[in-house]
């Protein structure tokens, strides 16, 4: 990613992370638990994407997905 300089958007599916499997980005706002107050403060709320990475598990499922194996909390 680094080496690319790509920018990533909701949605996107990234096939080059995990052997055999896709991880997937996820844009949202930010929350109490997380908030980039320094962030903000040094570039503005307007210049300031949050995303993360979504790992898949062991069959292939995400979160949002049916019988995903891992408990959410």
């Amino acid at each position: 990613m680094y080496d690319r300089v790509e920018r990533f958007h909701h949605g996107q599916r990234i096939g080059d992370l995990i052997a055999g499997y896709d991880a997937v980005i996820v844009g949202g706002d930010a929350t109490p638990e997380l908030h980039p107050g320094t962030t903000y403060g040094h570039y503005g709320r307007d210049r300031v994407r949050l995303q993360q990475i979504v790992w898949p598990d062991p069959q292939g499922r995400f979160p949002w997905d049916s019988g995903y194996a891992y408990p959410q909390g």
